[in-house]
């Protein structure tokens, strides 16, 4: 089994700023001023996974940057000719940037025959939890942080895909915020539903896809404004059934962290895999790989500015 994982893309989309509002308008000033230019290599990205031999693509999420339509059309034209039936994806919070994002599935719409198959989770009020889900809470409008967990706010998104006798899972972390915000939250329910499915599978073995990391090394941590709130519950809800590994983006740098008792897992994050790397963000994505001891390892590809080519580098591992 050979898994390829690329994630925050953030492809360079030219947009009309005076028809973009509040929100939308901050976001596309923070792409256009101070991320635009490192993130160009998308179209040699593309050229190098055509050419590389793999069984299943994960991409986990942020392939737009402030959600709008165009960067739907432009990001699924950019990756066309990597899609096909190996093509595994899920959302990341620039992908669920505005409310009409979400109201109006714009990455379900764009990428429907790459998610996987829809998993239903019983709420006792469904519409009355869609409302929650698309409204911000006056504190965070006002710039403080709600400390509680508001799950209500909580996707209830769950997709499942089978590629080369493998199942992925793939949740969605992300929530409506203010400009700025970038945390997670994972309904509990989501990550039950997940064991009670692989409870009932033939397949032993699984894998999990999510845009925010469920654990950073100790020299990369995030702030409560950026990482998901409630990851070590999730962790402990997994730890009676661990997937092999936890593929995530979200913070623009790699790494890879072994299983161990606190988290039986592997954890592997391939972020940004089309931004250029500097001192604080190294950069690239990863293969990872079960061998024919059936053990699993990775290897990891950075782009190299002076040959213009994607090269392959030493993996950033935490044991």
């Amino acid at each position: 089994m050979k898994i390829l994982h690329i994630s925050d893309l953030h492809f360079p989309t030219l947009l009309n700023p005076f028809t973009l509002r509040r929100k939308s308008l901050v976001g596309y000033a923070n792409f256009y001023l101070r991320r635009r230019k490192k993130h160009l290599q998308h179209k040699i990205l593309v050229e190098t996974i055509r050419n590389l031999n793999y069984d299943a693509l994960i991409i986990s999420g942020d392939i737009t940057n402030v959600s709008h339509p165009k960067e739907f059309e432009i990001a699924k034209e950019i990756l066309s000719p990597i899609l096909d039936e190996r093509t595994f994806m899920i959302p990341g919070n620039h992908d669920r940037y505005t409310k009409k994002s979400i109201t109006e599935d714009y990455f379900e719409k764009s990428f429907s025959e790459y998610l996987g198959v829809k998993i239903e989770i019983d709420v006792q009020n469904p519409m009355e939890a869609h409302e929650a889900r698309i409204t911000e809470p006056e504190l965070e409008k006002r710039g403080s942080l709600t400390e509680s967990f508001d799950f209500n706010r909580a996707s209830l998104y769950l997709r499942m895909k089978t590629i080369a006798s493998m199942k992925f899972i793939g949740w969605d972390s992300n929530l409506l915020l203010p400009a700025m915000n970038a945390q997670g939250l994972l309904h509990p329910l989501v990550a039950q539903k997940t064991l009670d499915i692989m409870s009932q599978s033939k397949e032993g073995e699984y894998m999990l896809v999510c845009h925010h990391p469920i654990w950073n090394p100790k020299d990369r941590q995030e702030s409560n404004h950026h990482k998901m709130r409630n990851r070590d519950s999730i962790i402990q809800i997994l730890k009676s059934n661990p997937p092999v590994a936890y593929f995530h983006g979200h913070l623009h740098t790699n790494w890879v962290k072994t299983p161990d008792e606190n988290v039986p897992f592997y954890v592997i994050n391939s972020a940004s895999s089309t931004r250029i790397s500097d001192s604080h963000h190294k950069s690239g994505f990863h293969f990872f790989n079960r061998d024919n001891k059936n053990t699993w390892n990775t290897e990891r590809y950075i782009f190299n500015s002076h040959n213009q080519k994607f090269e392959l580098s030493n993996s950033i591992i935490y044991s």
